[in-house]
């Protein structure tokens, strides 16, 4: 009956995981297995995980929380291998450690797997693990934590967004507030994400795909902060106008306006002036760019400055249309059907001149 209720008290119960995991805590513990929630769950099976690493974490002769460490960086790295986990124990990751030959010793370990530290699965219980290895004790984060993702991570950066997301979404549920309890701001794994790139912005070069790839809700503030950090970093106009523009695409779809208008004016400024230098080159960019700049303008409310943009970007992709009509129809039909919108809106905010 127990079990029954439980299963019937929420649509989340019945997914494998979590009925699993209630299934196996009804057998160690039979009092409380069906009154825990979705957070109890991850967290219980989070602190079983950990007193069973602790152990063979000491018998490799990494002190009790030295494998655990280890293995909260493999999630965020998607594994870890021998010179990244190597980096790390050299960072001081592990200072209770006292192999001879750490990586020897991590061979022997359950979690060597193909040459390198395996990350933990199920992604939530995984991210559960990493949450109150990390942050429990910690809440914002150790001093040290910047430099000991940025080693975590390098290896497999360029998939790192859309791992971020699926983590962040974990660690929400892992840490989301009971009845009545506030909700929770950013996850301080975020925090120490953009604090890697504010304390050495050359790092965001290793991530640059991640700031030329589509990004979630859950992935965008990062990729803005390595989209910004390249364009200001950059030499190179070109790669800095789409770095500014991807910036200001994440930092509007995450609501912050103003900050994806400065971006996009960046953008544009900077096209402005390669296309004056080479217009058969750069006057399509320049139109996209002014096209984003309007979209970011209606969403301010400002529909006159919109609808400027907007024509005088199909203003200017007109010769292209006339000479390549494929090529051009959809960006043309894009920039104007954004002008009549942002016209129209821009009438209807203007005063009435009274009739005679």
């Amino acid at each position: 009956a127990a079990a029954a209720g439980w299963l019937a008290a929420s649509p989340v119960h019945r997914l494998p995981l979590y009925a699993t995991a209630a299934a196996v805590l009804a057998v160690l513990e039979p009092r409380r297995a069906f009154g825990l929630g979705r957070r109890d769950i991850l967290c219980d099976l989070a602190r079983r995980e950990r007193g069973r690493i602790g152990r063979i974490s000491e018998a490799l002769g990494f002190g009790e929380d030295g494998l655990e460490r280890l293995l909260a960086h493999a999630i965020l790295g998607e594994g870890l291998n021998e010179a990244a986990a190597t980096a790390l124990l050299r960072a001081g990751l592990c200072p209770g450690a006292t192999a001879p030959d750490p990586v020897a010793a991590l061979a022997r370990s359950p979690y060597w797997r193909g040459g390198r530290l395996a990350h933990l699965e199920p992604d939530a219980p995984a991210a559960a693990f990493l949450h109150a290895v990390l942050f429990a004790s910690f809440p914002q984060g150790r001093e040290a934590y910047p430099e000991w993702f940025f080693l975590a991570l390098r290896e497999r950066a360029a998939s790192f967004g859309g791992r971020l997301s699926r983590l962040l979404y974990d660690l929400s549920l892992a840490t989301e507030p009971a009845a009545g309890e506030p909700a929770p701001g950013p996850h301080p794994l975020m925090v120490c994400l953009l604090r890697m790139l504010s304390d050495a912005p050359e790092r965001a070069q290793t991530f640059s795909a991640v700031a030329r790839a589509k990004a979630t809700a859950w992935s965008a503030e990062f990729a803005a902060a390595v989209a910004l950090a390249l364009a200001r970093g950059l030499g190179d106009r070109i790669d800095a106008a789409a770095y500014f523009n991807n910036a200001g695409n994440y930092l509007s779809a995450m609501g912050r306006r103003e900050e994806a208008l400065s971006a996009a004016e960046q953008a544009v400024r900077i096209l402005r002036d390669l296309a004056r230098e080479r217009p058969d080159v750069f006057r399509p960019d320049l139109e996209r760019s002014l096209g984003s700049r309007s979209t970011v303008l209606e969403a301010l409310e400002r529909p006159s400055e919109a609808a400027l943009g907007y024509l005088e970007g199909a203003g200017l992709v007109v010769p292209f249309h006339a000479a390549h009509p494929q090529a051009f129809e959809g960006l043309l039909g894009a920039l104007m059907e954004g002008y009549r919108r942002a016209a129209a809106l821009d009438a209807l905010r203007r005063p009435r001149t009274p009739e005679a």
